[in-house]
């Protein structure tokens, strides 16, 4: 079975880190392409797309940033290139093809 990477970086280091897993260990995905949790057998990851998380910040206070990352259990940033959309487009691509999708 195929796997997806995504480069991402990490909220809690800052430090950039690779994100890979197996699609058949996806369990469900939830969100859309900007904002998105990703559950597989053995762990669950939220991820923001770099623009999203910059518009946040610059909207939000530090605070209320903060605030909303907590609340939403990112846990990294999905940095801006065309490898990373490819893998977003398979992603959401894979999950909606076998009924793992929820917009929510």
């Amino acid at each position: 079975m195929p796997t997806i990477t995504f480069d991402t970086q990490s909220l809690r280091t800052h430090r950039q880190q690779p994100l890979t897993f197996s699609l058949a260990t996806l369990r469900r995905l939830s969100g859309d392409a900007q904002l998105f949790r990703i559950s597989t057998t053995t762990s669950s990851t939220g991820l923001i797309a770099a623009t999203a998380y910059h518009a946040a910040e610059s909207t939000l206070g530090y605070r209320d940033f903060h605030y909303f990352l907590d609340e939403a259990n990112l846990s990294a940033v999905l940095l801006t290139t065309p490898a990373n959309q490819a893998a977003v487009e398979r992603l959401f691509t894979y999950a909606k093809a076998h009924q793992l999708f929820s917009e929510h």
